[in-house]
């Protein structure tokens, strides 16, 4: 059994078991109704089944994207709708009831993890571009997206004996200053890593994809690209290093406090560790970032 087999059935069940049953008939169908042609699945599959291939009347590179949690589907649809194009793929056509997105493909789609760690300082240049037009778009519906204060009541939600007590308590305490002095919202990616940032020889860019819309102040966006690519960056002789310079850097660029860009990253990643343990995850990795991140000076 892959690993998107396994997420998707210790995720939803019997449902998430049917759901995978359903995929062959859902393709079928947005193959048809899309006008879609030479599908194939996507490598290394995680939550959400991703096809790559071309509409007919055009030969337009396009991404078929289904997913079990329709909600989240939902929800990018959304985030996509506002972003209109700016900073990012586009939504060409969206079917709620199915749970089904049809995207631009980004190709060659090249993400920015290849630029870890030779030209990680480029990465970041890149990053704080698609960030800055991003960030500068318009929400019309607000009430469409999550805040950042609902993202983060999983701190207090979490038993705490499971994480460390220390990092738990400290990421409370500062996510409710944080949270208290936050400046003007917008509407965030959420997830803004390397991975999800890819290049596009087509519009001559780097843009993101899989945004999961959240509102909050752009000093929130850049946790994620902070600890990440993770596996690669925990195994590097001196990784704070590396996040000192990144901090750094973003600070220099968004015209951000670093002290804050930091506290938000440490918080972010006591969060992660706290939907990892909500899972029954593994969540170990996300406090030894956050303990490189109070590292880094």
């Amino acid at each position: 059994m892959d690993q998107f087999t396994k997420n998707i059935i210790l995720a939803g069940g019997n449902d998430g078991e049917n759901w995978l049953n359903s995929l062959p008939s859902l393709v079928s169908f947005f193959t048809e109704k899309w006008q879609l042609a030479a599908l194939s699945p996507v490598k290394n599959l995680s939550y959400n089944f991703i096809l790559k291939g071309y509409r007919k009347k055009d030969n337009f590179k396009i991404v078929l994207k289904l997913g079990f949690f329709k909600d989240a589907i939902k929800q990018e649809a959304s985030a996509l709708n506002a972003y209109n194009g700016n900073g990012c793929a586009k939504l060409l056509a969206f079917d709620e009831s199915s749970g089904a997105l049809l995207l631009e493909q980004v190709s060659p789609g090249v993400s920015l993890k290849t630029l870890f760690p030779a030209h990680d300082e480029a990465a970041v240049v890149h990053a704080v571009r698609v960030m800055q037009q991003l960030h500068t778009q318009p929400v019309i519906d607000r009430t469409l997206f999550p805040t950042i204060e609902h993202w983060l009541n999983s701190l207090n939600c979490i038993e705490k004996n499971i994480l460390p007590k220390n990092h738990l308590e400290r990421a409370q305490r500062l996510s409710s200053d944080l949270l208290r002095s936050q400046g003007p919202s917008v509407l965030l990616h959420g997830d803004l890593h390397h991975d999800n940032i890819l290049l596009s020889n087509t519009r001559s860019s780097w843009l993101v994809i899989d945004p999961k819309g959240v509102i909050g102040e752009p000093a929130y966006e850049v946790g994620a690209f902070i600890r990440n690519p993770m596996s690669d960056l925990l195994e590097l002789p001196d990784p704070s290093k590396i996040i000192a310079k990144r901090l750094t850097l973003f600070a220099d660029l968004l015209k951000i406090d670093k002290q804050r860009l930091k506290d938000w990253s440490y918080v972010q990643a006591i969060l992660a560790a706290c939907w990892a343990a909500e899972d029954g995850g593994a969540w170990q990795q996300w406090i030894r970032c956050a303990e490189l991140i109070d590292k880094a000076t």
